[in-house]
């Protein structure tokens, strides 16, 4: 993957940070290019508490709705929260709670009818989990091809990238595949440079083709923009994980319990980063309340035990690398 890929990325201001292993920032603020859409005096007010929560800016007022609580719930991981079960709140949205506690078969029975793109990506990711993976890559192909087509949309093309990004992780993925998905990415920014899912997006796709040393000021852009995003801070934990900058790892660790005190992902970065110092007691102690909490999480149950020899895939991969 080569820096012009990337099209219009913004990473520059970024790069002495990542040279010197800081791979997590201490604390993150939306970008003033944020702040300046926030205070626009044209907005009407729940487009004002829509984008709130599309930039981790929400305060509760803004949670007035099942389906904005649902959105802010999903974001920080709170996956018991009672939105998360509305029936009047989206259906992918109530999936993807399903699919992230390990309960991908309710999820696809509750996708059922669902036609929707967003409803396609969950239910792939849900067919991984059950040991489908042709059926999951047929789920995801016809995403990717939409995105090639010339009237796609900013959504539509980020979501052909997500869709290559999950391929990768069943099939071989071409180069060229790989390269227009990047594109894809790049044409997004350049329609809508304040999506903080974009730069998340690439950060995950450079880190997939082992370029961490783009892919990390990526995510890092991408918390200037929605500084309360899960995803993007456990994303940073994993890259520093692979970079065995343990103190950025802890980092994202306490950003995560800053969202929420008991963040799945937390406990997952915690046990990672112990086991990898050999402290398999403190890695075991920091899986037994996520295990208590969400039993039938894959992460969770492919974690390691003390009783037990399993290394979860992330670890290995770390491992291996670092062995080679």
């Amino acid at each position: 993957m080569t820096r012009g890929a990337l099209g219009a990325l913004a990473i520059a201001c970024l790069t002495t940070a990542v040279a010197n292993a800081q791979f997590v920032p201490g604390s993150a603020k939306v970008s003033r290019a944020v702040q300046s859409a926030l205070d626009a005096p044209s907005l009407r007010e729940d487009e004002r508490r829509d984008l709130r929560i599309r930039h981790g800016q929400w305060m509760d007022a803004d949670l007035d709705t099942p389906a904005r609580k649902a959105d802010a719930a999903l974001r920080t991981w709170k996956l018991h929260d009672a939105s998360l079960e509305d029936p009047s709140v989206p259906v992918e949205l109530r999936a993807e709670a399903l699919r992230r506690r390990g309960r991908a078969a309710e999820a696809v029975s509750l996708l059922a009818g669902c036609t929707s793109p967003a409803g396609a990506l969950v239910r792939a990711q849900c067919l991984d989990l059950l040991g489908k993976p042709a059926d999951a890559a047929a789920e995801l192909e016809p995403l990717e091809r939409a995105a090639q087509a010339k009237d796609a949309d900013t959504a539509t093309l980020r979501r052909g990238a997500q869709a290559v990004i999950l391929l990768g992780r069943l099939q071989a993925v071409s180069a060229d595949r790989w390269q227009r998905a990047a594109d894809w990415l790049g044409e997004a920014r350049q329609r809508d440079r304040l999506d903080p899912e974009v730069p998340r997006i690439e950060g995950q796709l450079l880190i997939e083709r082992n370029n961490r040393p783009e892919g990390v000021p990526a995510l890092q852009q991408a918390l200037e923009l929605d500084p309360r995003d899960s995803d993007t801070w456990f994303a940073l934990g994993q890259a520093a994980l692979g970079g065995f900058d343990f103190d950025s790892t802890a980092r994202a660790s306490e950003a995560l319990r800053l969202l929420n005190p008991s963040h799945p992902l937390a406990d997952l970065l915690d046990a990672e980063r112990f086991l990898l110092l050999e402290d398999v007691d403190r890695a075991d102690a920091a899986l037994d309340g996520l295990l208590a909490r969400e039993p039938d999480m894959p992460e969770a149950e492919s974690s390691p035990r003390s009783h037990r020899a399993e290394i979860p895939p992330s670890v290995l991969t770390v491992l291996t690398k670092y062995i080679h």
